[in-house]
């Protein structure tokens, strides 16, 4: 009995590589022996399935010492012409030239003349008749605009150099016909008056705060109608006040 139980054995032993060899062949395995270790093994073949986008694998990304994580290839650096470094790009307060069509905006109006320091001088005219006489000023520059009954002037107005007509009636029969000026122009001022006849006019300058009162006699002949301009070459010229 002893020879057949082993004989049993290797039946049992041939049967199990038999069904081995049927289930390797039937998952289209093919086995082989390795010349050169006499070992088995499974030649599998390539499967024509393709693997899922999700198993690619992407090349390892490269690692700074410090751990920080870079590119595997990093873009080269741009270079300027000449060798300098690429600028950052166009900062927020950087001037962007207009085009050349395009209009430049419009130039802001000057800021308006600050007014000279404040200072009372007022010219007058006085007269020995009955009759109508009219005071004529003309201030220095930059004023522009001499001051009669005509043109009243202004105590705000550069072009009248801040004085104004102060006489109540500009058609008095008897003196005095007053202009003044609060915040005057350095400079000269001429007075003139307008008359109709031969006179004896008197003419006046005060200034109260640097105690300042002075008298101008002139006898006039003919007539003096010039109300637009005042000076030394006009018939009705009474007397000029240099300003300082």
């Amino acid at each position: 009995m002893a020879p057949l139980g082993r004989g049993f054995v290797w039946l049992q032993l041939v049967v199990f590589l038999t069904l081995a060899l049927t289930q390797f062949t039937s998952a289209s395995n093919i086995i082989k022996v390795d010349p050169d270790t006499q070992a088995w093994k499974v030649d599998r073949p390539a499967s024509n399935h393709h693997k899922p986008a999700s198993s690619k694998r992407h090349p390892p990304s490269l690692r700074s010492p410090a751990g920080g994580r870079r590119v595997l290839h990093p873009p080269p650096p741009q270079q300027q012409p000449g060798g300098s470094s690429p600028s950052a790009g166009p900062s927020g307060d950087r001037d962007i030239p207009l085009p050349a069509d395009t209009p430049s905006p419009a130039a802001s109006p000057p800021p308006p003349p600050a007014l000279p320091p404040a200072l009372k001088v007022v010219f007058s005219l006085e007269w020995n008749f009955t009759g109508d006489v009219d005071i004529v000023v003309s201030p220095p520059p930059p004023a522009n605009t001499t001051i009669s009954f005509v043109q009243k002037g202004c105590l705000t107005c550069p072009s009248t150099g801040y004085g104004r007509l102060t006489t109540p009636k500009t058609n008095a029969r008897s003196g005095p016909e007053t202009v003044e000026f609060e915040t005057p122009l350095l400079g000269r001022y001429s007075v003139c008056a307008l008359y109709m006849t031969a006179a004896n006019i008197t003419g006046r300058v005060a200034i109260p705060a640097r105690g300042v009162s002075r008298a101008f006699a002139a006898t006039t002949t003919g007539r003096a109608l010039n109300y637009r301009a005042c000076d030394a070459t006009e018939p009705g010229y009474i007397f000029s006040y240099d300003l300082a």
